[in-house]
This record gives C-alpha cells, structure tokens and sequence, in this order.
C-alpha cells in the first residue's frame, strides 16, 4: 500500500512538474513570435548575423508545434502586397533537415511574399561576400564625387522598387518573355530612374568579389543606406536577404507609385496600405529633400492649375514668380523648356528645408508635398520637422528602414541575379 502510494505522489509530482513548464514553453514562442511581427511596437528590432546560417544563407527555422496556428492566424489577418524585425533563438539544424522544419517565410508555398515577417538580418554576407558592403560603399562614394545628384538617384529609386510589389529589384528588370510591358517603362517611373544605370557599376564590382551572391534587391538597398549616409544622416543598418523578383509589371507601378498632383487622401490611402502613417508619409516625402524635379511635372501649377488659367492658390506668389522664370507654360515641345529645378536650397543635403519652406514660404514644387502643410492630418507633423532639425533625420532614417523590408522575397522565393536587368 505504501508502494503504491509512493507511485501515485510520483506520478503527480511529475504531472505537476509538466505542467508549470508548460507556460514558459509557451512564453518563449510567444515572445519569437511577437518579436516577429511588423507592428511590434517601437523602433523595429533587427536580427544579426547569429541569426541564421549564412554559409547556406539560409534563415533560423523553428520546430513544429501548437503555437505555429497562432503564428498562421496572425500573418493571414495582417497580410498585405507590399509593405521591416527581428531578435530570436538560433536553432541548430543539419541543412539537410531544412525541408522539414517549419520556416516562418515559407511555410505557405503558394504565398509568394511575406511583408509582415521579414528576416532580413545585419552581416547577411558577413562570410559568403565579407566586403560586400564595403565594396557598395565605395562605390557609391567614387560616384557622388563625381555626380552629387545621385544621391536623390538612388534613394528614389529604392523607394519605387519597395513602394511596387516589394523590395525586390523589379524595377531594374528590361524585358521579360511574352514582351509584357516592365516598370520602368511605366510613365510613373520615366525620368525619375537614373538610379537604375549606377546599380548597374555597382553590381559588376560585386560580381567580381562575390559570383552570384549578393541580389540585386540588396544592391539597391545597401545603395540607397550609404547614398543616405552621405546626404548627411547618421549611419543606418545595412540588412540583407533580399532576393530578386522573376517578374515586372508596368501595371504594378502605376497602381502603387503616388501621382505628383494626387489628393492628400489618395497619398494617405496609398502609404496605408503598405503601413505606414500620416507621420512616416510626411517623413516619407521627406526624400525630396534632395535632388531636383522637371518643370514638366509641376508647371501646370504655375500657369494653369486645374484648368483655371491660374497658378495654385496654395503656393507662394513670389515663388510662382521665382519658378515662371525657369519653367515655360505647359505644352513646350522644346527639351530645353523642360530644366530640372532643385527641391530646395540644398539638394545634395538630407535636412529638414523641405519642410521649412512649406510652413514658412508656402513654397514646394510638387502639389502632393504643398498639401502635407495644408491638411490638417498631416499639417502638424511637417510643423514639427520644420521647427525641430534633429526629428526629421532620425525619423526619415526609421521609415526607410522599414520600406526596406516591404515585400521581401527571402529563402528560396526569387533568385539573385548576376546581371540586374535580366532574370537568371
């Protein structure tokens, strides 16, 4: 009798043993989960390069288990195209196993992009490419010493490649089969692509340290990073995995790229749906300050907006005068009539002129940026940058982080491409 008895106590010793370790289980899940999520409250947190095995380039995997259908329910009602996290345990697999494990990016093969569970980490190539970011980086420097205004270039053209179906090196792309018309064709792109031939150097330097190992998607990224960096703002981590896309629709960027002359619903609606607020659009914008604009995309609102004869009512007269003198009236065949004009006084600096104009001169070239001051959803937000020199930089610098991870392609989605205008 005392046997048994003694069996039973053990027995619930152990059940009860069980079951308290059961929420610290739980608790780990819960917190790699959450640590995974976009809308992880804060500044995003970032993997680095412990993170995953980078001789395979492959992600952590994580094991099977219950929590994986609260991961599938969270990722399915926060699912978007487009729209950057991550802190986690590092899981040691043989690569072998990898098709068995249960890889947060892919354990739905039939969804193609992952926007809200990124796993882009720092020191992506720290051993398959160790220089690479260095080699982006110098070559960016030689080429703005040369040429100040690719800064804007390649800060642009990063945006237009996350803002139309991710970050992932689509817009670089010339032709593909069935000649389906690509995005930069599209009107929405048009001169706003200089960017795409430097990326083109940078990758040949690339190519001969490291064949075939550092994407294209990546290219234009680390490029935009140090392009930032030598606008003026303080360093900003470089994080890698992108892949490259096998597609390009010139349809794509004219349904995600904003319109000079849009509403500010229309902008709002837009930077919404790839998560992004009425603050991080007006920091978002914030990247026309620098670089310039051809009198083409807003001299209607010099001599004849919306069709009244008349400029804008919402811009400055002097500086409808100042730009008059620049550009001619809509309509000029004449390339010479179609100059660029600076954004601001400083188009080679990341600063927050952009936004002093606007509160304080009423003055802005594009009609999209004169009503961030104008509407009351975002007006507040540019009178904060304008007054505050340090919250634009540092808020700028934060929303390209997280642009860069929209609609990442990772693992084995995509491929790298060795030459960014062709697929593989």
């Amino acid at each position: 009798m005392a046997r048994a008895c003694f069996v039973n106590v053990m027995i619930m010793f152990s059940y009860l043993n069980l079951i308290t370790n059961i929420p610290s289980y739980y608790a780990d899940e819960q917190n790699y989960l959450f640590s995974h999520s976009l809308f992880n409250p804060g500044f995003p947190r970032f993997g680095s390069f412990q993170d995953y095995d980078d001789q395979n380039q492959h992600r952590p995997f994580i094991q099977s288990h219950p929590i994986k259908e609260d991961h599938d329910d969270h990722h399915h009602r926060h699912h978007h195209d487009h729209d950057h996290d991550h802190d986690d345990h590092h899981h040691h697999h043989d690569h072998d196993d990898a098709d068995e494990q249960l890889h947060p990016l892919e354990e739905n093969e039939k969804q193609e992009k992952n926007p809200k569970n990124t796993l882009l980490v720092e020191g992506f190539y720290r051993r398959t490419c160790p220089n690479a970011e260095q080699i982006v980086a110098n070559q960016v420097a030689e080429i703005v010493k040369t040429n100040p205004t690719a800064i804007a270039a390649l800060i642009r053209l990063h945006f237009h490649d996350c803002f139309v179906g991710g970050c992932d090196a689509s817009i670089l792309l010339d032709t593909l089969e069935f000649e389906e018309k690509v995005e930069k064709l599209s009107p929405t792109n048009g001169q706003l692509l200089k960017g795409a031939d430097l990326i083109d150097d940078i990758k040949a330097k690339l190519e001969e340290e490291c064949p075939g190992i550092v994407s294209c998607a990546d290219t234009i990224a680390f490029a935009a990073i140090e392009s930032m960096t030598l606008g003026g703002l303080p360093p900003q981590p470089k994080l890698g995995g992108r892949r490259d896309s096998l597609s390009s629709r010139a349809a794509e960027a004219e349904d995600n790229l904003p319109f000079p002359n849009w509403s500010m619903d229309q902008m709002l609606n837009l930077f919404k749906k790839k998560g992004f607020n009425a603050e991080d659009m007006v920091a978002l914008n914030g990247a026309h300050s620098v670089g310039s604009a051809h009198c083409n995309i807003f001299n209607e609102r010099l001599y004849n907006y919306s069709n009244t004869g008349r400029p804008d009512p919402t811009l400055d007269l002097v500086a409808v005068d100042e730009l008059k003198k620049i550009c001619k009236p809509p309509g000029s065949t004449n390339v010479r009539d179609n100059p660029t004009v600076n954004f601001d006084e400083t188009p080679t600096v990341i600063d927050n002129l952009l936004y002093k104009n606007l509160v304080e001169k009423r003055k802005a070239l594009l009609e999209t940026d004169q009503a961030m001051a104008n509407d009351k959803r975002t007006a507040l937000f540019v009178k904060r940058m304008a007054e505050d020199p340090n919250l634009f930089p540092v808020k700028f610098g934060e929303v390209m982080s997280r642009m860069g991870s929209l609609g990442v392609l990772t693992g084995k989605q995509g491929e790298v491409r060795t030459t960014c205008r062709s697929t593989t």
